[in-house]
């Protein structure tokens, strides 16, 4: 496997940091604008209450490395949980601690969303940094550029990458641990490749401690390990350090607990994380939107829906040309950004009963991002034209996003009944209450946090009815929000 790196001229240089700053600044344009979206108020206690001890109990289906990042700008501040100690250690669920802490930040409580944003967006800004570092190893300056564009100026990366919640920090660290992974298939065996692998291991065990899903990353590159490596001893070796250094980083997340059971099964999982596992296979399914619907379970093309309508149509014209120059051109470099997002689209995509916005599906844009730089070094006549042409588009769809990247569609929604009826349904309050109102079951009782500047008034009925009593949607008012 041949490096294509080449030494890059000072203007190039200079230009790297164009996606970066531009990243920046379209996530800054609404991130001190957005009042609180559902899921943040979950989200934004924790980044205080976790780095607190014997606090990880509270909302265990999700590790906790991301909020310590988000909490590190509150550090200083040391805000209020709004409980005392004693209190803290008996609550069990972020929303009984989001409803106290914003009781005791009545004045001050968008001031502290907004510092704890401020670590979703240095997480975004690693993300575009990475992307660029991973495509300019597999394709070179120009076209590793071009890729960083694409992810900086993505419209669903820019919506949640500058949120208080898990899905920035797992994009993030996946993209990185790719990049190890890569970069020790191609180090020479010995001291520095033993050294390559655990850096990949710790990154990937970063994703891990960010969000559960991370799972989904190690099966990947474990096999990416064994099929790349040169002797017997490494195609076993390597693999299995990376799952040493990965449960290191997971039990050191947690303190150094002792090893969880699925059941009466063992496992070499830390007993924390274990449970974690089991509380999101126990939760039960959400009231799921689509194409008019509301359905408990939600729908196995929920998310290749959301994925066709959610994604400017630029961007899928440049996945489409990447994958078929990939498979055409037989790019083996891209194989492994390339199997990564396809585990991550059909791992979280075809297999969740979550169907609530295409958050899930984050970590796989920016490898796709990866994977699109292929378009710009390929050899066809036309192609890099094309690439070109369509980036350019899908950078107009981004900066006119920007300004509610979480309210973005690509216009293929129109196919289903204009541009007042959405296709899928939003992840997390929008804009403002201009954007959105709330509307529940009058029989649900449902509180919406005020945080959010929002109150309550009952649901219209939908095409097939509202199955469940607590389901809540959102009422389309001027502009629609959607993950």
């Amino acid at each position: 496997m041949t490096d294509v790196t080449t030494r890059g001229s000072g203007p190039i240089r200079i230009a790297v940091l164009l996606p970066v700053v531009l990243a920046g600044l379209l996530a800054g344009r609404t991130m001190t604008r957005d009042s609180c979206t559902v899921d943040e108020f979950g989200n934004l206690p924790l980044t205080v209450a976790y780095w607190k001890p014997g606090t990880l109990h509270i909302d265990p289906g999700n590790p906790p490395l991301t909020r310590w990042i988000q909490g590190v700008g509150l550090l200083a501040a040391s805000p209020d949980p709004g409980v005392t100690p004693s209190e803290l250690a008996e609550i069990e669920t972020s929303w009984d601690l989001g409803y106290r802490f914003e009781k005791a930040h009545f004045t001050d409580y968008h001031r502290l969303l907004v510092r704890a944003r401020l670590g979703s967006v240095a997480l975004l800004l690693a993300t575009v940094l990475g992307v660029y570092v991973w495509a300019r190893t597999l394709a070179g300056e120009w076209p590793a550029l071009g890729a960083a564009l694409l992810t900086a100026l993505s419209p669903n990366l820019l919506a949640h990458g500058r949120l208080v919640t898990p899905d920035i920090g797992l994009a993030c660290f996946v993209v990185w641990a790719g990049w190890a992974t890569d970069r020790a298939l191609r180090t020479e065996p010995g001291r520095p490749r033993i050294l390559a692998v655990a850096l990949a291991g710790a990154l990937a065990g970063a994703a891990c401690l960010s969000k559960m899903s991370g799972l989904i990353l190690l099966p990947v590159l474990a096999g990416a390990l064994a099929i790349g490596g040169s002797t017997g001893r490494r195609r076993i070796g390597d693999p299995l350090l990376l799952a040493g250094v990965v449960l290191f980083v997971l039990y050191a997340g947690y303190g150094f607990p002792g090893p969880g059971r699925y059941g009466a099964l063992p496992t070499p999982l830390p007993s924390p994380y274990v449970h974690g596992i089991l509380t999101q296979l126990r939760e039960p399914p959400y009231p799921a939107y689509l194409l008019g619907e509301v359905r408990h379970g939600g729908w196995l093309a929920y998310y290749p829906i959301a994925f066709l309508v959610k994604i400017p149509l630029g961007a899928l014209v440049l996945f489409a040309l990447a994958v078929g120059a990939t498979i055409a051109e037989r790019r083996r470099p891209f194989g492994l950004p390339l199997a990564l997002a396809a585990a991550f689209l059909v791992g979280l995509g075809l297999v969740t009963k979550k169907n609530i916005g295409l958050r899930y599906l984050l970590p796989a844009l920016p490898l796709l991002h990866v994977v699109a730089a292929a378009v710009f070094r390929s050899g066809r006549p036309g192609m890099r034209g094309l690439g070109l042409a369509a980036l350019l588009l899908a950078a107009v769809s981004g900066i006119g996003a920007s300004r509610a990247p979480l309210a973005y569609f690509n216009g293929v929604e129109r196919l289903w009944g204009g541009k007042r009826d959405r296709p899928c349904p939003t992840s997390g309050i929008g804009r403002s209450a201009r954007a959105w109102r709330p509307c529940s079951s009058p029989t649900s009782g449902a509180s919406i946090p005020r945080s959010t500047g929002f109150g309550g008034e009952p649901c219209p009925p939908t095409r097939s009815g509202d199955p469940s009593p607590s389901a809540r949607r959102w009422r389309w008012e001027g502009r629609t929000s959607s993950g």
